[in-house]
């Protein structure tokens, strides 16, 4: 996987969960210590995170820094009608 397949795997993995849990992008930075323009660039591919970032943003939305950089790992799923984003 190349770097730019990499970064965009993050970016939507970075997203579902953040809207799994139902969190905003300020709220996530909050909890993170981050403006809520670092996450909007992290969501947007524009901006690579560290390890201190990637540690940190699996703190706070409970799940692992593999899971972010899993292909596929939170795939949408549609149930009752509505499209959700669940662990593969």
């Amino acid at each position: 996987m190349t770097d730019v397949e990499l970064r965009s795997v993050f970016s939507a993995n970075l997203r579902a969960i953040r809207k799994l849990r139902r969190l905003t992008q300020t709220t996530l930075a909050a909890r993170c210590a981050f403006t809520q323009g670092l996450v909007s660039h992290l969501e947007q591919g524009s901006t690579t995170p560290s390890f201190e970032t990637l540690a940190a943003l699996s703190r706070a939305l409970d799940t692992t820094p593999g899971l972010l950089l899993t292909p596929g790992a939170f795939a949408p799923v549609q149930t009752a009608g509505k499209i959700s984003a669940v662990p593969a």
